[in-house]
C-alpha cells in the first residue's frame, strides 16, 4: 500500500514532538490548501508562519522550546537560561525560551 500524504506527514511529525512545518508538509504530498483546511478543521494547530502541531498534543517545555526554533528558522539555536535547562544544568523550570540565530 502506498503510504498517504498524511501518513508520510505524520511520520516527519512523530520524530518533531508533533510538530512540522509548511515545506515539510509541501515535501510530504499535501498542497497549501489542503493543509490550511485540514488546520481549518482542527486536525493541526498553526504555531507561526510556516510551522504547524499535531492537534490535541501536549505542550511540554521540550515542544515549545522546538516550535520557537522551528518559527525563528535554521540557524537558530537555544541559548542562555533556556539551553541551560534543556542541557539540565539549572534545574529550574523556565517557561521563556530564548533563542539566538547566527
Amino acid at each position: 500500500m502506498k503510504p498517504t500524504p498524511e501518513s508520510r506527514l505524520a511520520a516527519v511529525a512523530a520524530r518533531q514532538l508533533g510538530l512540522f512545518s509548511l515545506a515539510q508538509a509541501r515535501h510530504a504530498g499535501l498542497t497549501d490548501r489542503q493543509l490550511y483546511y485540514r488546520a481549518e478543521l482542527g486536525w493541526y494547530e498553526r504555531v507561526g508562519e510556516a510551522v504547524f502541531a499535531v492537534a490535541g498534543m501536549p505542550w511540554s517545555w521540550h515542544r515549545r522550546a522546538l516550535a520557537a526554533l522551528m518559527v525563528a528558522g535554521p540557524l537558530a539555536r537555544l541559548s542562555h537560561w533556556a539551553a541551560a535547562h534543556h542541557l539540565g544544568f539549572d534545574g529550574r523550570g523556565y517557561r521563556f525560551y530564548s533563542t539566538s540565530v547566527l
